[in-house]
């Protein structure tokens, strides 16, 4: 009988340190403040909101939205047209990727957070010159109506992509996914915060929301009842 493997001593480090900034960030707000204050000045509010660069990487959040989009349909017409599965994804993986990007990003957290959690932006509070009051990431608030802070969408959008390492059928693609996503989520997320749109833990609770949606629905996916609806057989589920 194989024993179950110990975590390495620096993935549990690093899990007790993300596990303390989240504890941090959700009672102070003075993390959230002193890195927004590094992007601000005095009478000019954040210049990166119109750096002309910053502005052209920005774009690049909707190019990758768009890419993983066109990606995802294409996947699906390669798997219907030659019954074969396009790097290595099964049709439940394709599955499960559409619905992870759709309903995170999408409906999760554009759909609901964003339009009802009510946090204000930090150019939008009186610390950086706005007329609103900050609040802390997980108490719902109504400094603002529409389209809000919480969470971050484009760090969404990027901390999404580590479905792609729930699916990956080796441990090199494994961590190759879940690096990506990292990154991704964690680049498009300074750039917010740069340009004043987005608090620290507006990212990173957008991390953690998106993997654990990710984890969640891989979990469901995983499961006969949802498979069978699907009309995916057990050969899918496992992948080829």
């Amino acid at each position: 009988m194989r024993l179950p493997r110990t975590p390495p001593l620096s993935s549990v480090v690093v899990l007790l340190l993300l596990v303390a900034l989240g504890v941090l960030l959700s009672i102070s707000g003075v993390v959230d403040k002193d890195v927004a204050g590094v992007f601000y000045e005095q009478g000019q509010g954040f210049p990166a909101w119109q750096n002309h660069t910053v502005a052209a990487l920005r774009l690049s959040t909707r190019i990758t939205a768009y890419g993983i989009g066109c990606f995802l349909i294409f996947a699906v017409c390669w798997r219907v047209l030659l019954q074969r599965p396009l790097f290595g994804l099964s049709r439940a993986a394709v599955v499960y990727l559409m619905a992870v990007f759709l309903l995170g990003p999408g409906l999760l957290v554009n759909g609901v957070l964003k339009e009802y959690w009510g946090r204000a932006r930090p150019s939008q509070v009186v610390e950086f010159g706005g007329d609103k009051e900050y609040t802390l990431p997980l108490h719902p608030a109504d400094q603002c109506a529409h389209n809000c802070s919480f969470v971050s969408g484009e760090a969404s959008l990027g901390f999404a992509f580590m479905a792609f390492g729930f699916v990956a059928v080796t441990r090199r693609r494994r961590r190759l996914g879940f690096a990506v996503g990292l990154g991704l989520g964690s680049a498009f997320g300074l750039l917010r915060i740069a340009q004043g749109g987005h608090f620290l833990s507006d990212v990173f609770f957008a991390g953690v929301f998106m993997f654990a949606f990710a984890w969640l629905l891989h979990r469901l996916f995983m499961q006969r009842w949802v498979l069978d609806r699907l009309h995916l057989s057990a050969r899918d589920r496992r992948g080829p």
